[in-house]
């Protein structure tokens, strides 16, 4: 699992770099007397966005999510990013309650396909607490990789709702987890400044 971890960060942070490695620029002096020049590269406070979700739940089982993301578009097409979760859940149905916290942090890439498609790669690690068996409350380290995509509904200015249906290729059943499925669906709002 380390291997595949470590060629995932190496392919989410290299890509962008080779992407970029491409870009040709016109050289020195060969601009025509009259010419308009080309239009300024957008800064990196434009490049910029931020986002994630934000969600809760009462009842029996009372829960708080909160995992805002950062990144920046490295070329218009080509988007790359952090990410950090909490998650908190109360469950009223045992006595005592039960609660865990659950902590992870995220690096992901998102090329845009076409209009407002995107495909997305992400790699996560959470630290997961649940109880055993023997109602013992104990935590674990958690890495998946999620290959997936989604689409994007611009709201205006710099805002945008967000949808996304990942595929968690950690996924085991037979493995204690945090996830239910190797399915993961999420929608939010990005915010660009």
């Amino acid at each position: 699992m380390k291997k595949a971890r470590l060629a995932m960060l190496l392919m989410i942070f290299l890509l962008p770099a080779a992407i970029l490695a491409q870009e040709q620029l016109p050289p020195s002096g060969s601009e025509e007397e009259g010419a308009t020049p080309p239009p300024a590269k957008p800064g990196i406070r434009d490049r910029m966005f931020f986002g994630g979700g934000i969600g809760f739940g009462a009842g029996d089982v009372d829960w708080v999510d909160v995992s805002p993301v950062v990144g920046i578009r490295l070329i218009p097409d080509l988007a790359t990013g952090i990410g950090i979760t909490y998650r908190y859940t109360k469950d009223s149905r045992y006595d005592p309650e039960l609660s865990t916290s659950d902590f992870g942090a995220s690096v992901f890439a998102q090329y845009t396909v076409f209009s407002n498609v995107f495909a997305m790669v992400e790699y996560e690690y959470l630290n997961y607490e649940y109880y055993a068996a023997d109602m013992r409350k104990t935590s674990d380290g958690f890495d998946s990789v999620f290959v997936g995509g989604g689409v994007f509904q611009p709201l205006g200015g710099h805002a945008a709702l967000v949808f996304s249906a990942l595929y968690n290729l950690s996924y085991s059943e037979d493995e204690m987890g945090p996830y239910g499925s190797p399915w993961v669906f999420s929608a939010g709002v990005s915010v660009g400044f």
